[in-house]
């Protein structure tokens, strides 16, 4: 029986392309990301620096490095609401019932992002009157 010898030149092609396979099935789900409509994405580049703050992607489907991570925030138009009992000049309790609409800007939520006010806005804080 003859033995056959193993040739380095056809079995590294063969293995770069599997490995890069692997690769692509291992890390599909960290590639990609779909924002859905009324959504707008940040990304978070993880050795660039941190929060980009110039680029906003919109809705679609996108390709990223498996090391970013992509945040997404609701854009449309959104509304938070207060119930608050507060006390006049002279000592009577008022009912108040407050309500706010805001939109995030766009082409600012790298700054929104990098801003203290998701911080505020998640921290359990209530205004006062």
């Amino acid at each position: 029986m003859a033995q056959q010898e193993i040739n380095i030149r056809k079995i590294l092609p063969i293995g770069l392309i599997f490995i890069g396979v692997i690769f692509v099935i291992v890390f599909f789900s960290r590639m990609t990301v779909t924002i859905d409509a009324g959504h707008a994405g940040v990304i978070f580049r993880l050795l660039g620096g941190g929060i980009d703050t110039t680029q906003t992607f919109n809705e679609g489907f996108h390709f990223i490095s498996p090391l970013n991570k992509m945040i997404i925030y609701e854009t449309r138009q959104q509304e938070t609401a207060e119930d608050m009992n507060v006390l006049s000049s002279n000592g009577l309790e008022i009912s108040v019932d407050v309500s706010a609409w805001y939109k995030p800007e766009y082409a600012k939520l790298g700054l929104l992002h990098s801003s203290d006010v998701l911080l505020f806005r998640h921290s359990g804080h209530r205004p006062e009157v």
